[in-house]
């Protein structure tokens, strides 16, 4: 009978350990998953607490439109944030409102350039100084420009990560509805040639079109994501490093071949891609003008080879025939009638290390009057 109620008890005593133990780990389980929660809760409230608060409300401006506004915040973002991981993302939004301004700009060029005739009956003093007046603000902007893209895109070459997905950053810009148009402000100008348009006119058309310019590069960095699959990891950058890297190709190479890079490297896996294909021909080009001009070197004698690579280098010398094939350009688009009515001054070296020039003619009046920058290198032009 001893012996019965002796099992009895150690069964009894064994149920109510594992029972226990049962409780116990129960207990554990609960307590680790509300850790894990936790920690869970900490980490989204510290990545929420990381966003710098003018990155916040640059955004905001960004939907309200208001561009000059956001890039004032994310000038903030810079300066204040300097460590921050939304550096990149901010110069990115400004690299779209820069690209958009110099975009602007050269329409507003080629409608003054192509349909502007200064010489005309029809224009007066008056007319002439409006639109030299109009052609010396655009020249500020590229000025403006030149400086801008040296630390701004600068940075994306440096920085940008093809194989990083960066749509996080963008997720709360809600994008544009496609409701703006090309202006049509200045079309009886570029149609007729006359009359010059005012200061509120141009004003009108290039804020108009800014705004629609901005709205395109952001709504490609954004939506386009959307649209992609994860094969696809930043297309929706090809539009962006396309216009910016073609921009840049004179001004400033290096960065320039980075940005186009990038486009051959993200679309490696797509060699039918038409940005890729784009770009490869361009570098084509330009390989195949490098390997001529080589060539053409290697033809001269040893005395001259030797003379010029024991010269120091002049920035400012002109390319072999740049000059006259820049001058006899110049004539043949009648921005002067001669090669003597034609001077250069105000040099400056570019990023590339190549020396440019502003060139000037003597209008009727026997005023200087400014006509373009040239590269003495390659003959490029703008103005």
């Amino acid at each position: 009978m001893k012996k019965h109620k002796f099992i009895l008890f150690t069964t009894l005593f064994f149920i109510l350990l594992l029972s226990g133990c049962s409780e116990n780990k129960n207990e554990n389980e609960n307590e680790n998953e509300n850790k894990k929660k936790a920690i869970e809760e900490n980490t989204t409230d510290q990545i929420k607490q990381e966003i710098p608060e003018p990155y916040t409300k640059a955004i905001t401006a960004i939907n309200n439109k208001n561009f000059t506004l956001a890039n004032t915040y994310l000038d903030l973002v810079i300066k204040d944030f300097p460590d921050s991981e939304y550096i990149l993302p901010s110069q990115i939004l400004k690299g779209s409102m820069q690209i958009s301004q110099y975009l602007v700009a050269s329409d507003l060029l080629d409608i003054f350039t192509s349909s502007a005739e200064p010489d005309s009956p029809l224009f007066d003093d008056e007319d002439r100084e409006t639109l030299q007046s109009h052609l010396n603000t655009l020249q500020d902007i590229f000025d403006k420009f030149s400086e801008e893209q040296k630390t701004t895109f600068n940075y994306i070459a440096q920085t940008f990560d093809v194989k990083k997905d960066y749509s996080d950053y963008f997720k709360d810009i809600e994008g544009f509805l496609g409701d703006s148009e090309y202006p049509d402000t200045l079309s009886f100008f570029e149609e007729v040639g006359y009359p010059v348009p005012t200061n509120s006119e141009v004003r009108e058309f290039t804020d108009t079109l800014y705004d629609l310019y901005v709205c395109t590069v952001i709504n490609k960095i954004i939506n386009d994501g959307e649209k992609l699959n994860a094969e696809q990891l930043n297309y929706n950058y090809l539009f962006f490093f396309s216009n910016v890297g073609m921009t840049l190709k004179e001004t400033n190479p290096e960065v320039a071949n980075t940005l186009l890079n990038f486009i051959l490297d993200i679309t490696s896996d797509d060699p039918y891609n038409e940005y890729r294909i784009s770009i490869e021909e361009i570098m084509e080009k330009s390989t195949n003008t490098v390997s001529k001009n080589e060539n053409s070197g290697s033809k001269q004698d040893n005395t001259q080879s030797k003379t010029t690579e024991d010269s120091k280098y002049d920035p400012f010398e002109w390319g072999t025939g740049i000059k006259e094939e820049f001058e006899n350009e110049m004539i043949q688009n009648e921005y002067v009638d001669s090669k003597d009515n034609l001077f250069y001054k105000n040099g400056y070296i570019g990023e590339d290390n190549q020396g440019y020039y502003e060139a000037f003619t003597i209008d009727d009046n026997g005023e200087e009057r400014y006509i373009v920058v040239v590269n003495v290198k390659t003959g490029w032009y703008h103005g």
